[in-house]
């Protein structure tokens, strides 16, 4: 009994904390949508769902405004060591970028009549 009047208070509370929200049909799709994200998150998912918010906590804390934690790789460990091959590339982008250079200024040093034709 205790129980069931204990819900009936939370579910008060939670409807009280919905109805206080301004603008909420704005806001209403807002909610659903992150909330959707939310229930398959992997912090509503630990330990069977101990960690979900009661409703008046999530509702008062505009929590579907929280932004999700994204997972991120973690460096390689170590240096990254080029092979023969990505120095062979390097050296000869290089090369062609210098010549390409060289080519540019003789052109036009040739049409300001630095140098012969």
């Amino acid at each position: 009994m205790i129980k069931c009047i204990e819900t009936f208070s939370a579910a008060s509370r939670a409807k009280q904390a919905f109805f206080r929200i301004k603008k909420i049909d704005k806001v209403f799709p807002v909610m659903m949508q992150a909330l959707g994200r939310q229930k398959v998150s992997a912090d509503w998912q630990k330990d069977g769902g101990q960690y979900i918010p009661l409703p008046t906590t999530w509702l008062n804390g505009e929590r579907w405004e929280d932004v999700e934690q994204v997972e991120v790789q973690p460096p390689a460990s170590g240096p990254v060591v080029p092979t023969a091959a990505d120095l062979e590339r390097r050296e000869s982008e290089r090369q062609r970028q210098l010549d390409e250079n060289m080519n540019e200024l003789l052109e036009r040093m040739k049409q300001e009549g630095e140098i012969e034709p």
